[in-house]
């Protein structure tokens, strides 16, 4: 688990489930340092595996090796 939760040590990649939502906003936003307004938010999708969380992310295209950890960032990451 990345980042400072109180679970970081507890999680066990094999029992780990997860939440996928999507949303989107305007790239321009983060550009001239706007908050986003979202044009778009979906509704969670619930995913069982980490497995199945590669699966669903390779179909859009992004993997988790992409995603930083943003504990320590203010920014928008991905």
């Amino acid at each position: 688990m990345i980042g400072h939760s109180p679970y970081a040590n507890e999680c066990n990649k094999d029992e780990a489930k997860f939440k996928l939502r999507i949303s989107s906003f305007l790239a321009s936003d983060i550009d001239n340092e706007y908050d986003p307004s979202y044009d778009y938010v979906g509704k969670y999708e619930i995913i069982a595996s980490l497995n199945e969380l590669k699966t669903r992310l390779s179909t859009l295209h992004v993997n988790l090796e992409q995603f930083i950890n943003s504990s320590e960032d203010d920014e928008y990451t991905l």
